[in-house]
């Protein structure tokens, strides 16, 4: 008994993380300020099968970027771009309707840039 209730339970939690991650899908756009001004952000995102999983690309008025290195767990989430040369990590959460994205800076501060998703 004890053992079904188990399973049941991580079955159920399975489940959760892995609508709570396929929620993640889809266009969400946000900016930040950059030594040039503002720089507006389309990202696409898109959640394996497994849920656990993430790729897609972010575009900006320089071009398209692949995301590597995506992983979800539930509501956060986190992935890699390549700039450069460099590798700048990103670590997300989904919060409601919108994603909180923390990105390291050049200055070693980090910046908090804010999503929304684009309805379309």
């Amino acid at each position: 008994m004890i053992r079904k209730i188990l399973i049941c339970t991580v079955l159920t939690f399975s489940v959760l993380g892995f609508t709570l991650a396929s929620t993640i899908d889809g266009k969400w756009k946000g900016s930040f300020k950059g030594p040039d001004g503002d720089m507006e952000l389309t990202y696409t995102f898109k959640v394996s099968a497994t849920g656990d999983t993430l790729t897609g690309s972010v575009q900006s008025q320089m071009g398209e970027i692949k995301l590597i290195n995506g992983k979800v767990n539930g509501d956060s989430f986190s992935f890699d771009i390549e700039v450069n040369e460099m590798t700048i990590h990103h670590a997300c959460k989904k919060i409601e309707e919108s994603i909180s994205m923390k990105v390291p800076g050049m200055d070693g501060t980090e910046t908090e840039i804010l999503l929304s998703r684009i309805k379309e």
